[in-house]
């Protein structure tokens, strides 16, 4: 991101008012640092840093994906920067090597085992966990410690 930015700034200062102990010049002719170009930097970047290693790879290449996709809007709208508020609008990441239940599967069992055996779900489940739910409100209400 801090490449993006970079290069969105650079052509806004002039060569005599740069600062060039805390700036870093990027040429003329560099090209604005798109997906494929920060993917392949991220590869040797987690080559090189403990801490990019333990990060799961899909994780970090939808950040890249999300990122290039909010760079492209702001060129196409000729908005300002990017304002971080909260973390509100990422809750979800995409994780390819998981696989999902199938719908019916999801609907009709309760329980999987390691062993991959599914239990039913127990008719009152429902029930149950409405009044469990209703109780808990309850109780939060009159005691909030």
């Amino acid at each position: 991101m801090r490449e993006k930015k970079d290069w969105l700034q650079s052509p806004k200062y002039r060569i005599d008012a740069r600062s060039f102990e805390h700036e870093y010049i990027i040429k003329p002719d560099e090209p604005f640092p798109s997906y494929q170009i920060q993917a392949k930097r991220l590869t040797e970047a987690k080559k090189e840093n403990e801490e990019l290693k333990s990060v799961n790879a899909q994780v970090l290449q939808q950040f890249l994906r999300n990122l290039e996709k909010s760079f492209e809007n702001i060129r196409a709208r000729n908005f300002g920067f990017l304002r971080f508020k909260n973390s509100a609008g990422m809750r979800s990441f995409v994780f390819p090597q998981l696989k999902k239940f199938s719908k019916q599967a999801e609907s009709s069992c309760f329980l999987g085992t390691s062993d991959s055996k599914l239990m039913a779900r127990p008719k009152f489940f429902k029930s149950l966990h409405r009044k469990l739910k209703l109780l808990v409100r309850l109780v939060l209400r009159e005691n909030p410690n």
